[in-house]
């Protein structure tokens, strides 16, 4: 048994169930400082990290839960692979922005598949960013298949302690737990989330199956992350083949516009709703001519000739359909390496061409 878990009466598995001794927490309350729990509506909070958002939307912070769900064989891995690759190749995969900063990881946690399965997946992650490998100092996957859901959970609160791990994807989260609709037993999974985030500087994404009859997640797992989460993204594979991704649930942000994506099987590709071609990988930043900043930046500068930088971070963001860091990562290669913006005071401004 792991980090002293309690046994049940067969000594076989951890009693999640086990009746706590209310006397012993009273006590316990008793010395405890009740300001620590005070909140202050006036401190000055850190800047939150944007690290999934979809049409500048957001998706998912640091210290926050996403919830993937959809009905099997929706292609809920395709877009959790999206979200990864887009990760490593600092690109709009699928429609998803994703971003962690340098020298922080993302962790896959698969629940489900055997390694030969798990093998091509992660071959997917890789073409979809067009890498050639998958770097372990950016990117980790646990294969947990044989593990029981107390030992499972043991493994991400492990893996949520190291601070480099910043994002953490289960893929699927009914491994998490022994009975979906045992009230207790979701209760205690979900305050162990809870601390977990409390504790680390970490985020977290569960992937759920909805049910085929009611068309909800799970059990009141699934009910209970759904409340629980800052986000919940649907999944639903359409007649037409294709899949749907639309917003269920949305804390942080307004919803963003429902899309469809098709995966192409026998290219290893997808194409999206809103594109004419079959091309489904967005430039990187760096690959855009000078011509299309020129035409973006008009567009950021459209109202004003002068923005000052967080206004600028804003408009380039929803421009380029970028995260906030990616968007300061592009004003300063605007700025400092084709020099069509200029740093004037606390803002900026275009660079206007020099006509011979």
């Amino acid at each position: 048994m792991l980090l002293g878990a309690k046994k049940n009466k067969s000594g076989n598995k951890p009693d999640l169930t086990d009746k706590t001794n209310f006397k012993s927490i009273h006590e316990d309350f008793e010395d405890t400082n009740i300001s620590d729990f005070l909140f202050n509506p006036n401190e000055i909070l850190p800047e939150e990290q944007i690290l999934i958002s979809i049409q500048g939307k957001k998706i998912l912070t640091v210290g926050n839960t996403a919830v993937i769900a959809g009905k099997p064989k929706s292609r809920k891995s395709v877009v959790v692979h999206s979200i990864i690759a887009s990760i490593l190749s600092n690109k709009n995969i699928l429609g998803i922005d994703a971003e962690l900063q340098k020298n922080e990881r993302v962790i896959l946690i698969d629940t489900e598949q055997n390694k030969q399965d798990l093998k091509k997946s992660l071959l997917r992650v890789a073409m979809l960013a067009e890498l050639d490998f998958l770097d372990e100092k950016k990117f980790l996957c646990y294969t947990t298949r044989q593990l029981d859901p107390e030992r499972t959970l043991l493994l991400i609160e492990k893996l949520a302690s190291d601070n480099k791990n910043r994002l953490i994807l289960v893929d699927g989260a009914l491994d998490l737990i022994n009975n979906m609709n045992d009230v207790v037993e979701v209760k205690a999974i979900i305050q162990r989330v809870k601390t977990v985030l409390e504790k680390n500087n970490c985020a977290l994404v569960f992937v759920i199956h909805l049910s085929k009859s009611t068309n909800f997640t799970i059990g009141h797992f699934g009910s209970f992350f759904d409340r629980f989460s800052q986000s919940v993204l649907e999944i639903t594979r359409l007649e037409n083949g294709n899949s749907e991704v639309k917003a269920q649930n949305m804390r942080s942000d307004d919803h963003f516009e429902a899309f469809e994506f098709y995966w192409n099987y026998n290219i290893n590709n997808y194409s999206l709703s809103w594109t004419d071609t079959n091309t489904t990988f967005y430039k990187n930043y760096r690959n855009y001519s000078d011509e299309e900043h020129e035409q973006l930046l008009k567009k950021c500068f459209s109202s004003n000739e002068f923005l000052q930088e967080k206004q600028l971070i804003n408009m380039i963001a929803k421009t380029y359909k970028k995260t906030e860091p990616t968007a300061k990562k592009i004003i300063e290669y605007l700025t400092t390496e084709i020099k069509l913006l200029e740093k004037e005071n606390k803002g900026y401004k275009i660079i206007e061409p020099v006509v011979f």
